[in-house]
């Protein structure tokens, strides 16, 4: 088992560096988002704490998934993880509606 879990440390070396580089990108990252997150949105919005858990553990995760692109840009993987993360996030969050693109009236342009 310690064979495998070698293995795969290595190979995450190799594609995204140092675990304490890695994880302080991450928690930076992470960090400045939610000073912004609590200063701006948090009190004015206030959400089923089971869904902000859940929300707030969505966005650490992209924000993971950014540090390791950083490292591996051309990574597909990476990019992937990240649409899957916002589109689970959106089957859970309140987000109010909102007009899109794809909403509007109109031939196409």
């Amino acid at each position: 088992m310690a064979d495998h879990i070698d293995a795969i440390t290595e190979e995450r070396g190799k594609r995204y560096g140092s675990p304490l580089d890695h994880f302080s990108c991450t928690g930076l990252m992470f960090g400045i988002w939610y000073k912004r997150y609590i200063k701006h949105n948090r009190p004015q919005q206030p959400v089923d704490p089971h869904a902000e858990a859940a929300f707030l553990h969505a966005v650490h995760m992209i924000f993971d998934k950014l540090a390791r692109a950083a490292s591996d840009p051309l990574y597909r993987d990476n990019w992937d993880d990240i649409e899957g993360y916002v589109r689970c996030l959106k089957t859970f969050m309140p987000f109010p509606k909102q007009p899109s693109a794809l909403d509007l009236e109109g031939p196409p342009v």
